[in-house]
């Protein structure tokens, strides 16, 4: 009876023992720690201090329990970290209670890509807009009912230049329907008269023009010279050139970049500063290409002058460069009439 009663007490402390291993016992439960972030993928690392976040937990999604009589969390600071984007921190109190942690992570802003570029077509190298540098007087206004007389320009000797002027600014007059003189009208009036601008008469070329504005009841009278007229094949360097589109793009690229690690203090972890547009165009323009072209150079002084008043009531000097010697003419007179019309 004895050995009975000390084998069931021995076999009932066994049973206790094994409810208290397997914490199956009244006094044992269980809490659960859980993490998770977006998006997924993200390293979890803990520490009790905010400036020294170095234990690695486990890698999201994932979770961890604990089992005790008395179960709890401690205090901890718990930091997400993923490639590519700006780490994440969270403190968690003292609890006794299941833990979730959940962190959105904010994406890094992208290095900026480099700009993309292109080398400009060498024949639109030799087309620049025309200088132009003119005084008119402030009453100047043109009629359609009155009429304008253009004379020969002086030219460079056998080039042509000076009737290619004349009739390039008789045709665009006569385009914006204004009366015009006939070119061999006026020709013809000068032979008859000795009025030669060509070094035959000691009449300045202001004197001719009055005299002839005379014979031709002109209201007006254009004249001028030809000051430059050559084409030659020249060697030019040709920059890339950076797409405006690209160019919008890449500087909120940067800016953004940039501003990022300021605004947070953190320029230092920076993995490197990018180029500003301005060192890009630098490091462009080392890689120029070099191109020979021809290359039309135009250059034209013009006067007006009004017959009624005899003052000249426009002067213009103007430049260009083209690809043909009677395009750079033809853009000047355009640019020149587009001047003497404009109120």
């Amino acid at each position: 009876m004895k050995k009975q009663l000390t084998y069931k007490l021995t076999l009932l402390a066994v049973v206790s023992v094994g409810f208290v291993i397997l914490g199956c016992g009244p006094n044992y439960r269980t809490i659960y720690q859980t993490f998770k972030s977006t998006p997924a993928g993200a390293k979890i690392y803990y520490g009790s201090d905010r400036n020294n976040i170095s234990n690695y937990k486990c890698t999201t999604p994932c979770s961890d329990s604990y089992t005790s009589t008395y179960p709890a969390w401690s205090a901890n600071y718990y930091k997400a970290v993923k490639r590519g984007y700006q780490p994440s921190i969270q403190h968690q109190t003292y609890t006794t209670s299941n833990m979730s942690l959940t962190f959105d992570l904010e994406k890094l802003p992208r290095f900026p890509t480099p700009p993309k570029v292109r080398y400009p077509d060498p024949d639109t190298v030799a087309i620049t807009k025309p200088l132009l540098d003119a005084n008119k007087h402030a009453g100047l206004r043109l009629s359609k009912k009155q009429t304008i007389a253009i004379i020969n320009f002086k030219e460079p000797a056998n080039s042509g230049a000076g009737s290619l002027m004349a009739d390039s600014m008789i045709l665009e007059l006569k385009n914006r329907n204004f009366k015009v003189v006939d070119r061999d009208q006026i020709e013809k009036l000068m032979r008859e008269h000795g009025l030669m601008a060509g070094g035959k008469t000691k009449m300045t070329d202001l004197e001719i023009s009055k005299k002839l504005g005379k014979l031709v009841q002109a209201d007006y009278i254009i004249y001028g010279a030809i000051t430059e007229y050559s084409a030659k094949s020249e060697n030019i360097s040709l920059s890339p050139v950076i797409h405006d589109s690209d160019l919008r793009r890449y500087d909120e690229e940067y800016r953004a970049f940039v501003d990022f690690y300021r605004d947070n203090q953190d320029v230092e972890r920076m993995p490197t500063m990018p180029k500003s547009i301005q060192e890009w165009e630098l490091d462009y323009a080392s890689k120029a290409k070099q191109s020979y072209i021809t290359i039309a150079r135009v250059g034209v002084t013009a006067k007006m002058v009004d017959m009624k008043s005899s003052n000249i009531v426009y002067v213009g000097i103007a430049n260009v460069t083209d690809k043909r010697l009677q395009q750079g003419v033809r853009r000047i007179v355009n640019a020149m009439t587009e001047d003497i019309l404009t109120n």
